[in-house]
């Protein structure tokens, strides 16, 4: 079973939150609140972006969330390609930036399936490495 594990990049503050207190909450519109104690009020963080993690690791250990760049060997291109996209969560699954779905990309390269980590590479992501989507070419 994949373990259920979110990350927020704040929008205005051009941060990532990789930790949250037990006090957050996802609400049902997808907002990022924050119980404010006794009074029962909640504090919405309209200024995130919720990334979920796929469940799969990169070759180096490293989670893949959505919003990650991952490098991968291309198995039907000449040996030595590699092929750069992202990782979003669109028509009910993980798919790479090129539609393909992520389980299907991963397929393309190697799964340790006891581990599930993979043969890609997270270089970053699409919202603190902004020179990786333009040198990638990637449609953000």
């Amino acid at each position: 079973m994949r373990e259920i594990i979110f990350k927020a990049w704040d929008t205005k503050k051009k941060v990532m939150h990789t930790s949250f207190s037990s006090d957050l909450l996802i609400s049902l519109n997808g907002l990022l609140v924050q119980h404010s104690g006794m009074n029962g009020l909640m504090d919405e963080y309209e200024n995130c972006v919720l990334l979920q993690f796929t469940g799969f690791l990169d070759k180096n250990g490293i989670k893949i969330f959505e919003g990650d760049i991952i490098q991968e060997d291309c198995m039907d291109t000449e040996k030595g390609t590699k092929l750069v996209s992202y990782v979003k969560f669109d028509d009910g699954g993980f798919q790479t930036d090129d539609g393909e779905f992520l389980v299907n990309a991963i397929q393309s390269f190697t799964v340790k399936v006891e581990t599930d980590q993979t043969s890609a590479e997270v270089l970053g992501n699409i919202y603190q490495h902004k020179d990786l989507v333009k040198k990638y070419k990637l449609k953000v």
